[in-house]
């Protein structure tokens, strides 16, 4: 977690002296930052439903689903049907097992690929608006601010002076 980062970066500083301490510091909080980016962004299976889940294979099939199809329409009641259930109960066993809206996981994905290949591609970020399902750019950059507190393109810029 970013704590334990933190807290072995403090161990290391510690452990440093001289005037490069802080310098040395900083750039090892750095590289353990993007190391656990890198992982939270590539992770394979960030869905957080437990296999004990009583609908863990009905919202498995579901969760592939919208991964597999993000630039895609994926409304409510289509994510019932594949999952075999109405939409409202639906709704229900979704949030209980992720405890997100659809809606909101689906966002939550999107931006999750948006950072990814944002950070990773040098795609224009219309073309990554588009490719993560967001109506426009705008859209991308609204829900985007909303949730980062910061635009996609200062976040990219953020990426790339972290990996100089």
């Amino acid at each position: 977690t970013a704590l334990e980062l933190e807290r072995q970066a403090l161990e290391e500083d510690a452990q440093l002296s001289g005037s490069s301490a802080d310098e040395q510091f900083m750039w090892r909080l750095a590289e353990l930052m993007l190391e656990q980016a890198f992982r939270v962004l590539t992770a394979s299976n960030a869905s957080g439903l437990h296999p004990g889940h009583t609908h863990f294979s009905r919202l498995q099939k579901v969760l592939r689903h919208i991964n597999a199809h993000l630039a895609e329409s994926l409304p409510n009641d289509q994510l019932a049907d594949l999952a075999g259930v109405s939409d409202s109960h639906f709704r229900r066993m979704f949030i209980d097992a992720t405890g997100l809206p659809p809606h909101r996981y689906v966002r939550g994905r999107r931006l999750a690929q948006a950072r990814k290949l944002l950070a990773m591609s040098e795609l224009p970020i219309a073309r990554i608006a588009d490719e993560c399902g967001f109506y426009s750019q705008s859209h991308l950059t609204k829900c985007f601010q909303a949730t980062h507190a910061a635009t996609p393109a200062a976040y990219r810029r953020q990426m790339k002076r972290a990996n100089r």
